[in-house]
């Protein structure tokens, strides 16, 4: 077989940017700029492989050997079979030659021969050395042979069985053959990591041939750790990649959007309402999670690991485009190298890079992506006419007298005002019935259909120049993202980012390695939109809400007060107090924007073939502003001011003018390490591989909040010397002191950490691998042994193929793996020691302070233990490949909340006082189901995750208001209250306390958990996707399903209390209990009057209203023409994508449950609407 082998040096990656803004030490700008603008000089020309220095000192070694020094140490490739090399020993003797000395002194005297095109080295015998004379007589027969991206293949070896001749291709991709006076030819194309391909080609035009990428390519695949890449045959622990053509497949802004639902043990809550829990990887790890610099608060989500370093920022301000590889760590031996930050998984992102001795490219790709608007329909509601029938029932109950009497403590609909104006006399029946039915003709769904809502859109656009002689490689990009809400007005997003990696060879031995990445984010933020909150207590507007007249001019509606009582006050020391949600949309002023620097230097040193090291920077910056400016316009300032205007003096304490709030949030990082690498093949069967790294980190994050009042933007005038101490008289006679909103916080984490690694593998076949890393903090425990966390890990590997009584006609690879070891978790919110917080000024103007967290000697890391068991098979030429994977975790020492004596002053105490166990098992599974002209490809992906809270001390009595902790059950368990029916003769709702009947609510919620109902999981346990891909010619389509198993959700349900307060309607109005008899059909309660919250909280939480979540779905289609250009003309395209992409389909093919709910979206959040995109992708 044809061997091609890859010289693989440790990459050097960094990200960076300029700004000015963002105070970058100068020394380290200026070597910045130097080596940028350096890299764009033409003087940079390619050099030639005699520039290359080869050092060589073998005795009686095999030739191969030889050649893979010469490999490491020049980075040239070698193209051999191996049974013509193979059998050849070498004596050589080399100081500082030049490639061809090398080469030359390798093949004297044996008959080789050999011919360099670049950067390939091809190894043939003489005897069928190719004639290079073609006759001018007659046509040679010439042809292209390119990937399936369009991208030539340079080395590709070319025959022809019928004149026993053969050539490989050049850097073009292009190849030529004297075939005498013969016209067409049967020719055979072989490369390594492609499919062998037989066509048919003449000498009347330029051959078109397409290679495509064989299933054995997948070996090739390269996981990065962050420290090390490590090639799959030589990773021995649980890691899944996604590399570019996956992460492309989608036009998602952001990268974590790209990669769920395509890779194996990556979970991904859309729904979350906390970012920190939005990411897991094989379950929880953690009670609390661990510490974020960029919130000050702990997350459970894995570390992000960008480029070699964590990222500290906001995930989604990276452009997805940059992006050549994703690595998704599992195991112990995986996560452990990053030690106590690493328990809750880790994923490691690659951004693309520049290659020495590679043409000069230019990539090109534009999409616009529309989405449907937001299902207005998708919780059912009631009608107006039920919404009214409600209204006059508690009318007529007097359950509005107080807001009627005291109208500046809620708004009132206009149903309402009508009512109580016929209740006065001042309207007879029939003039109410016309003004009620009038009102009832109009639905506020058609006004947020008409004025508020709109499709939302995106324009992205990315282009790159990547390429590099024999001495620099580069890539550098630009990409924008510019997109519109689905609220009209101007909210939307606004992303420019900008990418330059450059890596230098000094000197042979020398390289050096800059990345600056920029990026500017600025997220417009709506105004109302079509969730308009009334405010005095109401969640949502009335269903009959009319929002603009005939004429499409803004109408107001009441806010916070009765609106009848606002348009009376007269006062005019009173700004106007209406509020017209159409007016708030269009002057809504609210940016967010976040700029980001990253800025790597590294340099890479070879000391010898098997020995180098490293040392890196990494200068890290985000800056993020947050302006509100609430102009004199908006309702928020003209309320506030009014609010504060005296009604006996029309003194103001506010002055008139905008109200403007700015947050300033600064998170810098400083990342140094020094790495030494050793490497090396001993007599061709002993493989050492060592790694031995001290680093030293320090993040920072200072945030600063505050409010200007009598704010003008026109000439950037405010007010001075306003009172926040002093408490006024309100308006309506209530005492209140001004919100000050100032608020300013100092985070810092620090790090200082020493780790090592070490691989062995025996002639191929057997592998052990072990590491270990110590992390030092000063925020644990008094104790000593605290302060320090040893962490270590070992793995084992069999390659049973490589065994002689393997068959090897079955099976393409077989590869046993077993892993233990020790990551953590740190959560430096907390400390050992006795932490306040410092209050505003109390009334006195005294300062005021709070404990934060109480004194713990004892305080410790928390602990993650892992096991891990898999299987790699692949048969057929890998034309059936499938991992698996088994694992069981154990997590001690966990920070979380317990109960103490509250007699002590506080209630609650946090410490090490929790574990976790966990088990699961992950399945891949490729294959190629058709292969030919028509193509058909499979991937399949299932994950089970299962995580038991072991011990636990929180109370024992909890009410089941969603998912929670218990001891002995999974972790974010759903529990309810046992349902017992509805009452014949009222419509309660009953529950059950001590195994008997009762409607004793308060009762039933102090009752033990352990006597509630136990529903399941709220989180997926199994989970996956099904992707295929179907080819035919240019033409390819693909589509995933996905789906989730062994999960509950609880449904919306009918709540009187937030009916008639708060004006949140259900549709199950229409089917409550009405009369005795119909509690045989129905579970929705009766109507009462008044309201028992502890009646709709029972009935809310009662085991009745869990259903099952698991679900199948088709979740997008994407469809792609590629168009390659292989034909020699003038046309600069080497290859043309044009692509359609549909996402969120959520066309579902099994659904447990029969509610018209996506069980990932149970709550009051609309799912995400469906996506269209089309793009295009040009290499030039």
């Amino acid at each position: 077989m044809n061997n091609l082998f890859y010289a693989r040096y440790p990459r050097i990656t960094h990200r960076g940017s300029y700004a000015s803004f963002l105070n970058i030490p100068k020394s380290m700008t200026k070597i910045a700029i130097f080596i940028f603008v350096f890299v764009n000089f033409p003087s940079f020309g390619n050099s030639t492989a005699s520039a290359q220095q080869v050092n060589l000192e073998l005795k009686n070694a095999k030739l191969t050997q030889a050649f893979a020094s010469i490999r490491e140490q020049t980075g040239y490739l070698f193209s051999y079979k191996n049974d013509e090399v193979d059998k050849y020993k070498v004596t050589l003797s080399i100081k500082d030659g030049s490639i061809e000395q090398a080469m030359d002194a390798c093949v004297k005297g044996i008959p080789l021969a050999y011919v360099i095109k670049e950067k390939l080295i091809v190894v043939y015998p003489k005897a069928n050395r190719i004639m290079e004379t073609i006759n001018q007589q007659q046509k040679p027969i010439i042809g292209k042979v390119v990937d399936e991206d369009g991208n030539p293949i340079m080395g590709a070896n070319i025959w022809a069985e019928e004149i026993r001749k053969g050539t490989i291709t050049d850097e073009k991709g292009a190849f030529s053959l004297d075939a005498g006076t013969i016209k067409e030819l049967k020719i055979r194309i072989t490369f390594i990591g492609y499919r062998q391909r037989t066509s048919i080609v003449n000498n009347e035009s330029v051959s078109k041939i397409i290679l495509e990428k064989s299933n054995e390519q997948l070996k090739e695949v390269i996981i990065s750790t962050g420290y090390q890449n490590i090639s799959p045959e030589r990773f021995v622990g649980a890691a899944s990649t996604v590399d570019k053509n996956l992460i492309e497949r989608s036009t998602s802004t952001d990268i974590i959007s790209r990669i769920d639902g395509v890779t194996n043990g990556l979970l991904v809550n859309n729904a979350s309402s906390s970012p920190a829990e939005r990411i897991s990887i094989r379950g929880v790890s953690s009670i609390r999670g661990a510490s974020d610099i960029t919130t000050g608060t702990a997350t459970k989500n894995p570390l992000i690991i960008l480029d070699d370093f964590p990222f500290y920022g906001d995930v989604n301000t990276i452009n997805p485009n940059d992006i050549e590889s994703v690595s998704i760590l599992k195991d112990a031996v995986a996560t452990s190298i990053w030690g106590a930050r690493a328990a809750n998984g880790v994923i490691v992102l690659t951004s693309k890079k520049g290659m020495l001795n590679s043409k000069t490219s230019i990539n090109i790709s534009s999409n616009f992506n529309i989405s449907s608007k937001p299902d207005l329909n998708y919780f059912p509601k009631m009608s107006i006419d039920e919404f009214v029938e409600v209204e006059k029932f508690l009318f007529d109950k007097g359950y509005y007298d107080v807001y009627l009497a005291y109208p500046f403590v809620s708004p009132i609909t206009p149903i309402i005002e009508t009512l109580n104006k016929e209740r006065n006399g001042e309207l007879s029946h029939s003039e109410t019935e016309q003004i009620v039915k009038a009102l009832k003709g109009h639905s506020l769904n058609d006004d947020y259909e008409k004025y508020v809502i709109r499709n939302r859109s995106n324009f992205q656009n990315f282009i790159s120049l990547n390429g590099g002689s024999s001495q620099i490689g580069y890539n550098i990009s630009f990409g924008s993202d510019n997109g519109k809400s689905n609220i009209k007005g101007p909210g939307g997003l606004d992303r420019y980012t900008l990418n330059s990696n450059i890596s230098i060879k000094v000197r042979p031995k020398i390289k050096l390695a800059t990345t600056i990445n920029y990026t500017n984010q600025t997220i417009d933020a709506d105004g109302p939109g079509y969730q308009i909150s009334p405010g005095g207590g109401k969640t949502e507007l009335y269903p009959y809400a009319k929002l603009a007249d005939e004429n499409g001019k803004p109408l107001s509606i009441p806010k916070n007060y009765s609106l009848p009582y606002i348009e009376s006050l007269g006062n005019e020391d009173l700004l106007d107090w209406t509020y017209k949600p159409l007016v708030e949309n269009g002057i809504a002023d609210s940016k967010l924007n976040t700029q980001t620097l990253l800025l790597n230097l590294g340099v890479h040193l070879n000391f010898t073939p098997w020995l180098d090291g490293q040392i890196k920077y990494q200068y890290t910056k985000q800056s993020t502003t947050d302006d509100r400016n609430y102009s004199l316009e908006s309702f928020y300032a003209r309320d506030l001011i009014n609010q504060f205007t005296n009604s006996t003096t029309s003194d103001r304490a506010i002055p008139v003018g905008g109200v403007y709030d700015n947050g300033i949030q600064s998170i810098s990082s400083h990342n140094l390490r020094g790495q030494i690498n050793f490497s090396k093949l001993i007599n061709e069967i002993h493989d050492i591989r060592t790694m031995v790294v001290g680093e030293i980190t320090t993040a920072n994050n200072i945030s600063n909040f505050n409010r200007i009042y009598g704010y003008d933007d026109k000439n950037l005038s405010s007010a001075s010397n306003i009172d926040y101490a002093t408490t006024f008289t309100t308006f309506f006679g209530t005492r209140m002191r001004i919100p000050t909103m100032q608020q300013l916080t100092n985070r810092s984490d620090r790090f200082v950490s020493f780790l090592a690694n070490a691989s062995y593998t025996y002639n191929s076949k057997y592998s052990i691998y072990l590491s270990a890393r110590k992390d030092g903090s000063n925020l644990l425990g008094v104790n000593t042994n605290n302060k320090w966390k040893p962490l270590w890990s070992i793995g084992l590997k069999w390659d049973v193929l490589n065994e002689v009584f393997m068959k090897k006609n079955l099976f393409s690879h077989l590869n046993l793996r077993s892993t233990i070891g020790y990551s953590g978790n740190v959560n430096n919110s907390i400390s050992a020691l006795t932490t306040i917080l410092t209050l505003n000024p109390n009334h006195w103007g005294q300062r005021a302070s709070a404990i934060k967290n109480t004194p713990n000697p004892d305080l410790r890391w928390e602990e993650s233990r892992t096991f891990n068991l898999g299987v790699d098979i692949g048969f057929l030429s890998d034309r059936i490949s499938a991992s698996f994977d088994y694992y069981r975790k154990r997590s001690s020492d966990l920070i979380s909340d317990i109960t103490v004596d509250p007699t002590t002053g506080i209630s609650t105490v946090v410490k090490n006082a929790a574990n976790l166990k966990g088990n699961g098992f992950e399945l891949a599974l490729n294959s190629t189901n058709i292969d030919g002209k028509f193509k058909w490809k499979t991937s399949l992906n299932s994950s089970y995750a299962k995580t038991i809270v072991t011990e636990f001390f929180g109370s024992d009595f909890k009410t089941p208001t969603g998912p929670t902790i218990r001891e002995g059950k999974i972790y974010g368990v759903l529990y309810a209250y046992k349902w017992a029916g509805l009452d014949p003769e009222t419509g309660d709702p009953r529950g059950i306390f001590d195994g008997e009947i009762s409607k004793d609510y308060r009762t039933i919620f102090n009752d033990s958990a352990s006597n509630q109902q136990y529903i399941g999981s709220s989180i997926p346990l199994l989970f996956g996707n099904l992707l295929n891909t179907i080819s035919f010619n240019n033409i390819r389509l693909s589509f995933n399903i996905t789906y989730k198993f062994k999960y509950y959700f609880r449904k919306p349900v009918l709540q009187y209390d937030q009916l008639y307060s708060s004006w949140v309607t259900n549709l199950e109005f229409r089917d409550r209990w009405k009369q005795k008899g119909d509690e045989l059909r129905t579970t929705v309660p009766s109507m009462p009057y008044p309201f028992d919250s502890n009646r709709d909280n029972f009935y809310e939480f009662a085991s009745i209203n869990y259903e099952k979540g698991d679900n199948i779905r088709l979740n997008d289609i994407r469809l792609s023409y590629n168009w390659i250009n292989t034909r020699k003309s003038k046309i600069p395209i080497e290859s043309l994508q044009i692509f359609a992409y549909v996402n969120n389909l959520n066309l579902f093919i099994y659904k447990s449950t029969s509610t018209g709910y996506d069980p990932d979206f149970p709550t009051r959040q609309i799912p995400n609407p469906r996506s269209y995109s089309i793009g295009l992708k040009i290499n030039l």
